[in-house]
């Protein structure tokens, strides 16, 4: 099956980040569109204060087009907060 993973390396071990909450199927709709669902391992999310949003809250149902563009533009802006 598809799935959208973040991953981690640690050493010579590339890891899938947070475990199950790094990991987002890939699900064709009815209509034939692919989306985003969360694992059905991730578990409860707790919600934490703050202006941070999980990826799981911004990703699942989300079209795969329109989320690999979201991760993009957040991987870019954290890589810009760095420098």
């Amino acid at each position: 099956s598809r799935s959208v993973l973040f991953l981690m390396k640690r050493g010579d071990v590339t890891l899938v980040t947070g475990m199950a909450q790094g990991h987002f199927p890939v699900v064709i709709d009815d209509e034939g569109v692919s989306r985003l669902r969360s694992s059905p391992d991730a578990g409860t999310q707790v919600q934490t204060p703050g202006p941070t949003v999980a990826a799981r809250d911004t990703l699942v149902g989300k079209m795969l087009d329109l989320a690999v563009t979201s991760i993009t533009r957040s991987r870019k802006s954290i890589d810009e907060k760095k420098k």
